[in-house]
């Protein structure tokens, strides 16, 4: 389908998301599967599970075991909903070519481009959608507000679209997996184990 026709369901996600943030000062993440029928369903991560978003391994598994889940229930679209960190680039990155800023992100990570004041960085509310030809993902930037930590939007609502064979990385629900690391590949065998035997045929 065209992406564009997920937006409604976009909208929605986004709605969902801003409404957690600004009653709750967090957004739970949670994913949506959209299936060629027209319907759907919604997973949450619970609360308590919250601290998984800032581990590199489980999230490595959580994306992968949703993936393959999409898979297995031949879901046609995927969206996920989340507040995260944006970086954007600053004046002293703008002197760096392209390709070395890019493996400087890669290998570096987020937290050394800061300290060199490559980039800064922005709370976001951010759903991405993805179907076999593209992902979009829709943005908003937000900050916090005084000791009440309101909830302040800011700047235009982002939209950026790319096609599934120029994304990379472990939110990839279509197309070439993403490699995985073996720690996280063991985790994830386990969980999709669980899965399907919870899932099994009883006959």
């Amino acid at each position: 389908m065209p992406i564009e026709q997920l937006k409604p369901l976009v909208d929605i996600a986004l709605r969902m998301a801003k409404a957690s943030l600004e009653a709750r000062g967090t957004v739970s993440p949670f994913f949506v599967l959209h299936f060629p029928d027209g319907s759907t369903q919604e997973f949450l991560v619970p609360d308590e599970a919250d601290c998984l978003m800032n581990s590199f391994t489980a999230k490595e598994v959580l994306f992968a075991f949703v993936r393959q889940m999409a898979e297995a229930k031949k879901a046609d679209a995927v969206i996920f909903a989340a507040e995260m960190w944006a970086a954007t680039p600053t004046e002293a990155a703008k002197g760096i070519p392209p390709d070395e800023y890019e493996r400087l992100l890669r290998e570096k990570g987020f937290q050394t481009a800061l300290d060199l004041g490559l980039v800064e960085r922005h709370e976001i509310v951010s759903v991405l959608a993805q179907d076999a030809a593209e992902m979009m993902q829709t943005s908003q930037r937000f900050r916090r507000v005084g000791v009440q930590k309101r909830i302040e939007y800011y700047g235009e609502q982002l939209v950026f679209t790319v096609p599934q064979e120029n994304y990379s990385g472990s939110t990839k629900m279509f197309g070439a997996a993403p490699d995985i690391r073996p720690e996280a590949e063991r985790l994830l065998h386990d969980a999709l184990t669980n899965w399907r035997n919870r899932h099994a045929d009883p006959s």
